[in-house]
């Protein structure tokens, strides 16, 4: 609804609309936003009828816009966050070519004011092997459905514990000796994947076709591709170099990361219950 606005001070600019984006265009926090929004209680004269404005609604709203502001910075309280690159290669036996291919993802692990493990923040998209038939080998953001193994780290909704004891870092359930992760972006060392420490791989049987999606056994590309076809080698690593965009699209023309499902945008819908954001996912405006 607008309000009318009697003649104002010549000193004092029109009003406008605090909106949260304002957030990249010089506010730094929602201190900051705070700050802003002050000068709009004073520039908010009388409408035509002479009748004042409800300022408790009106700070009301206010109140709104500065939730969000702190929704947007993510802010965790006395929490704690710790943010790292992983680069992924899977190497491709294709009759008798070797086809490779890296992705980056950037990893954002969190840890709140209670010290509870919070869902962890991705920014990246899965790894893209193409292969000479045309079609496309995916290794998803997430690992596949497994039982856990005493004493072994598995890719879960990253790889993060993975990398930790592989290397040989100090981890703990919650960060409590947060050093192994502290250290983890600063480590380049390189390791070989066995076949249960690897993410989800998947193809599809048609590729303009996403209901024909199937996960592929990384022991078994012949069941998918047919023979010649096999898998070399996995390696993981910390990374300093940029998340990876746009190969999910260029392989797939339909693909679009926005929608809840592979195939659809509702799940009761969605043939296959593959979500877009296995393929790709990026949190940048409130996450990082």
């Amino acid at each position: 609804m607008r309000i009318p606005l009697g003649p104002v001070d010549k000193n004092i600019q029109p009003m406008r609309v605090l909106h949260v984006s304002d957030l990249h265009h010089g506010a730094k926090s929602a201190s900051d936003i705070a700050i802003t929004t002050r000068p709009l209680l004073k520039r908010v004269k009388v409408c035509k009828n002479e009748k004042k404005i409800d300022l408790h609604v009106f700070k009301r709203s206010l109140s709104l816009v500065l939730f969000s502001a702190i929704a947007m910075f993510g802010l965790t309280g006395c929490g704690r966050s710790y943010t790292y690159n992983y680069k992924l290669t899977v190497s491709v036996a294709d009759h008798g070519s070797v086809r490779t291919s890296s992705n980056v993802v950037r990893v954002r692990e969190i840890v709140a004011s209670t010290g509870s493990v919070e869902r962890p923040r991705l920014c990246g998209e899965a790894n893209v092997v193409s292969l000479g038939s045309g079609r496309h080998l995916f290794a998803l953001l997430n690992g596949p459905p497994h039982d856990p193994i005493v004493g072994k780290a598995l890719w879960d909704r990253t790889p993060t514990i993975l990398l930790l004891q592989r290397i040989g870092l100090p981890l703990e359930h919650g960060w409590q000796t947060d050093v192994g992760i502290k250290e983890l972006p600063e480590r380049r060392d390189r390791v070989i994947l066995e076949p249960v420490e690897m993410p989800e791989f998947v193809a599809f049987q048609d590729e303009q076709d996403p209901t024909t999606i199937r996960r592929v056994n990384p022991d078994n590309l012949t069941g998918m591709f047919g023979a010649g076809v096999k898998l070399m080698r996995v390696t993981l690593e910390p990374t300093k170099e940029e998340p990876t965009r746009g190969t999910v699209e260029r392989a797939l023309n339909w693909f679009e990361a926005s929608r809840e499902y592979v195939d659809s945008d509702r799940a009761s819908q969605a043939v296959t219950k593959y979500h877009s954001y296995q393929f790709s996912r990026c949190s940048w405006f409130f996450d990082f």
